[in-house]
């Protein structure tokens, strides 16, 4: 991890390279490390025009964060990406991350804040998921709420 946090801190301004590698390294990281990295990013775009041009990624890696931080129960860490998703919110058009994150938002809800409105939450994740016909989406998102459901 070394190398990783050498490269990617030794770049002034990161572009689709530097945010693909940091999207793929999020299983290897700690929610703590996974958190310095994202703020670094997040100083390391190019400010608007890097926000735009690079959202998807951007979005993603904040997701990635978010899910990370709510799966090693991580509640601190989990609001920074919360309130960070909040500040870079997605456009209207952007369908299926504003559907990932309610999903995101009711496991945190879940797990840290009221069960019933978490689980609620999900629910509507999952039948905007079925309305939109996103059949691997949909499956994925149950199987990670059934796992969730049945840790309690």
């Amino acid at each position: 991890m070394d190398f990783l946090y050498n490269y990617l801190f030794s770049i002034e301004h990161w572009g689709n390279y530097e945010l693909r590698l940091f999207s793929s390294c999020t299983p290897f990281l700690s929610p703590k490390l996974y958190s310095q990295y994202a703020t670094e990013m997040l100083e390391h775009v190019d400010t608007q025009n890097a926000l735009e041009s690079h959202s998807t990624f951007i979005h993603n890696i904040l997701l990635n964060g978010f899910f990370l931080c709510i799966e090693k129960d991580n509640l601190k860490l989990a609001r920074y990406f919360d309130e960070k998703i909040q500040e870079h919110f997605y456009k209207e058009n952007e369908t299926y991350l504003r559907t990932v994150y309610l999903f995101a938002k009711g496991m945190f809800v879940y797990k840290f804040e009221d069960q019933t409105q978490g689980k609620s939450l999900m629910t509507k994740a999952l039948s905007i998921f079925d309305i939109l016909a996103c059949k691997d989406s949909l499956c994925y998102y149950q199987e990670a709420m059934k796992e969730l459901l049945t840790k309690d």
